[in-house]
């Protein structure tokens, strides 16, 4: 049974279980958020076409993982932990041990105070062992601080458990100048926007929201300012109203914003051009209409509208240099089984007639689709990366300034023949400084 338990906390079941778990899923969601279907396709045939997200969001066996990860990592710190906490055993601490392991190591006569000696010059900052004829003075480099960067790490492991166990998200759709109330019901998803699923209903952090203007970071040519790819660089400017009045703030695609407790982040954008339609001079529509038609993703799209016997297609007419907000579009008027009762170019500055009927494109404005997230593991995340990074800055500084050192002393031979044997044992960043502590022991015990 003991075997058993050293091989599952062992630092190769530790590399098994993560390589096992977390990779596949990683490595599907940036195959599935990419433009090649061939990398998708590639990851399906892999899997055998196994809904990866499905499996790790909904199954009880994923559950049962990440409670074995973290189990898996807590034992081995515990048992690192109670190895050090041990005093390490002198058994095997003899001359032929110090004359082969030891860094530096020396023979000398030994004189009936040398204990003593060794004990005051020792006497501050090492643990002293003793096993009949054998003595060890060691010094560990700051063990709390590695300690705590390794509760650290351990809190990032259980934000993951916590934010699959609690993690709720939603997407919201907004145009420039519209307004979200806290009670709109969001689109809700199992875990990131490309995976929709009903879930728990989830309501907005604030009383009301109002996307004021989209920046798609494009210039007149449709080419990307700033980033790698044309949609990362898009940011909304936002402003919301709470209970400690009003704010602004900005979403970008990545990395998210944390506002109110909540991630946000730009998952969707197009195009909202701004309808008109008379008939026989009188108003009969005025607004804006979500479509999506984008200049990253698709060029055209289709609307329809209540209670008018047509629908509209739009096609953006790319002719560069553009400008988005002052589009033209290709309008096709369909009536009745998809039969074609107009078509033409519509700019900001015209309009096309088709029977009693006018419509105008005045103006075109942004919209984008924010996905919001509520993740409880959020808060211990964080606070477990702030302790793991200063932590392990001042367990890294203790290991290059304050490092491992250990001096054996084994006393062998009988009376004119008893020899002391001293060696020492040290890490590379204290070997330097542990040259000078064993030439001044070395002096203080030669003395008679």
């Amino acid at each position: 049974m003991k075997r058993w338990w050293a091989v599952f906390f062992s630092r190769w079941a530790t590399l098994v279980l993560f390589l096992g778990g977390f990779l596949p899923y990683l490595a599907y969601l940036v195959f599935a958020g990419g433009e090649s279907v061939t990398l998708v396709a590639g990851v399906e045939v892999l899997t055998g076409g196994v809904d990866i997200p499905s499996i790790i969001i909904k199954s009880l066996w994923a559950k049962l993982y990440f409670l074995l990860f973290f189990l898996q990592v807590s034992g081995r710190f515990w048992l690192s932990f109670k190895r050090e906490l041990d005093l390490p055993s002198l058994e095997k601490v003899d001359a032929d041990h110090i004359v082969a392991a030891s860094y530096l190591y020396t023979v000398i006569k030994p004189q009936a105070s040398w204990k003593d000696k060794a004990s005051s010059f020792f006497k501050k900052g090492f643990l002293k062992v003793e096993e009949g004829n054998k003595t060890a003075f060691l010094r560990q480099p700051l063990p709390h601080f590695k300690r705590a960067w390794q509760l650290g790490l351990l809190l990032i492991l259980l934000s993951f458990f916590v934010s699959f166990a609690s993690r709720q998200a939603g997407i919201f759709h907004l145009g420039e100048g519209e307004v979200v109330q806290k009670a709109a019901s969001l689109k809700t998803y199992r875990y990131d926007w490309m995976f929709p699923e009903e879930r728990k209903p989830l309501s907005l952090p604030f009383e009301t929201v109002i996307l004021e203007e989209v920046d798609p970071h494009l210039n007149e040519n449709l080419q990307p300012i700033g980033g790698f790819l044309i949609e990362r660089p898009i940011t909304a400017h936002l402003s919301y109203l709470s209970a400690s009045g009003e704010s602004n703030f900005k979403v970008g695609v990545y990395p998210p914003t944390l506002v109110g407790g909540r991630l946000f982040s730009v998952c969707e954008f197009g195009l909202g051009p701004r309808l008109v339609i008379e008939e026989n001079g009188q108003l009969l529509v005025d607004t804006y209409f979500k479509t999506d038609i984008s200049p990253v993703r698709q060029s055209s799209d289709q609307i329809e509208l209540a209670n008018l016997p047509f629908q509209i297609g739009l096609t953006l007419i790319e002719k560069k240099p553009i400008d988005l907000r002052r589009a033209a579009y290709q309008v096709t008027i369909l009536g009745e089984k998809g039969r074609k009762l107009a078509e033409g170019k519509v700019s900001p500055q015209g309009f096309l007639r088709f029977g009693r009927y006018r419509l105008f494109i005045p103006e075109t404005r942004y919209w984008v689709g924010l996905s919001t997230v509520k993740d409880e593991g959020l808060f211990i995340f964080f606070f477990g990366l702030f302790v793991f990074v200063i932590f392990f800055l001042l367990h890294l500084g203790g290991v290059l300034f304050y490092g491992k050192e250990q001096f054996f002393f084994a006393v062998e031979g009988r009376g004119r023949d008893k020899r002391l044997f001293l060696g020492v044992d040290a890490s590379f960043w204290s070997r330097l400084k542990v040259r000078k502590r064993f030439r001044k022991l070395v002096k203080e015990l030669e003395e008679s």
